[in-house]
């Protein structure tokens, strides 16, 4: 991402504490993710159910770098 923003992009740690104040659900799924770790994804089965399913790359090439750009140019 910082290459496509052309700016460096600061790590923040999310205190697990704030998670719950924002969602029970989030904070146990990043939870259970951080001691049990996942499965690889099924990307070609996932997209079975959901054909307009994009990878990362594609999803930031086509969308995300405007929409992250937008959200800088409002916060300065």
């Amino acid at each position: 991402m910082e290459e496509k923003l052309n700016r460096p992009i600061d790590f923040v740690q999310v205190p697990i504490e704030a998670l719950y104040q924002q969602s029970e659900t989030f904070a146990k799924l990043v939870e259970m993710i951080d001691k049990e770790g996942y499965d690889p994804i099924d990307y070609k089965f996932i997209s079975s159910w959901i054909p307009k399913l994009t990878g990362f790359e594609q999803w930031l090439h086509e969308i995300g770098i405007k929409k992250i750009k937008e959200l800088y140019s409002i916060g300065n």
